[in-house]
Order: C-alpha cells, then sequence, then structure tokens
C-alpha cells in the first residue's frame, strides 16, 4: 500500500527537480486513474505549456532582434 502511494510521489518530485534544473523536456509516465494520475497528468501538461511558452518569448525575441537590425 505504502509503495503504491510513495511511488507516483516520487516521480512527481522527481519531474519537479527536472524542471528546476531546465529540463523542460521532463515527462512522467502515467498509467493511474486516481488522482494521483490526475497530479501526473497535470504536471506533464504544465511542464508542456511552460515550454512552448519559453519557446515562444525566444522566438518573439528573435524576431525583435531581426526587426531591429
Amino acid at each position: 500500500m505504502y509503495s503504491s502511494i510513495s511511488s507516483p510521489i516520487s516521480s512527481l518530485v522527481y519531474g519537479m527537480k527536472q524542471l528546476r534544473i531546465g529540463n523542460l523536456d521532463a515527462k512522467l509516465a502515467n498509467n493511474r486513474q486516481d488522482e494521483l494520475g490526475y497530479l501526473t497528468d497535470a504536471f506533464n501538461q504544465t511542464a508542456e505549456q511552460q515550454r512552448y511558452l519559453i519557446l515562444d518569448i525566444y522566438e518573439q525575441q528573435l524576431r525583435m532582434t531581426k526587426t531591429e537590425l
């Protein structure tokens, strides 16, 4: 019982650490349909959105730099 709870939480902690160090490609495997599965899905969606937002800002800055030149 303990490992069925602690394992997904440990996985989420690992994913958060990966995002914190800048690994925006972090994606966690999920095969659960309970609350911990929902949290894992939410983490994956948040990580993906963060990656797209950062790429979008980077592309906007490149366009502005090209325009200024």
